[in-house]
């Protein structure tokens, strides 16, 4: 179906063609929303998929931290989303330390600690003439 184009109105008059106008869109949105949705569930479940298959104890924390990012997006209470980022925090440090992961910018590069010096080009003697 296509929208139609904006009939311009008056502010506050709402006739039958805004209101088809209107259908419209909220069914397109309406239906980009359920596609965007089982997207996000096969992504998910294909990422649970995945961590379970890492070692039994970073897996199972791997997979309670992907479910709980899920529910801190969806979650619109302050109170229960700032506790839930504690107990990600947590779980966080805890599946960092079983896997190895440094912390962002604390890993060493695998390059030596001092930078190779450039040695300059030799200066090439020439006779003025």
């Amino acid at each position: 179906m296509e929208l139609t184009a904006s009939i311009p109105v008056k502010r506050g008059t709402f006739t039958s063609q805004n209101a088809k106008e209107m259908a419209l869109r909220r069914a397109e949105s309406q239906r980009q929303a359920k596609i965007k949705a089982e997207q996000d569930a096969k992504e998910a479940a294909e990422l649970k998929a995945k961590l379970a298959q890492s070692t039994p104890q970073s897996g199972r924390l791997a997979a309670i931290l992907q479910d709980w990012e899920f529910e801190m997006q969806g979650e619109t209470d302050i109170d229960s989303r700032a506790k839930l980022a504690t107990a990600y925090d947590k779980l966080f440090r805890a599946w960092q330390t079983l896997t190895g992961t440094p912390n962002p910018g604390s890993a060493k590069s695998k390059r030596s600690a001092k930078p190779a010096m450039i040695q300059p080009e030799p200066i090439s003697e020439t006779p003025k003439v």
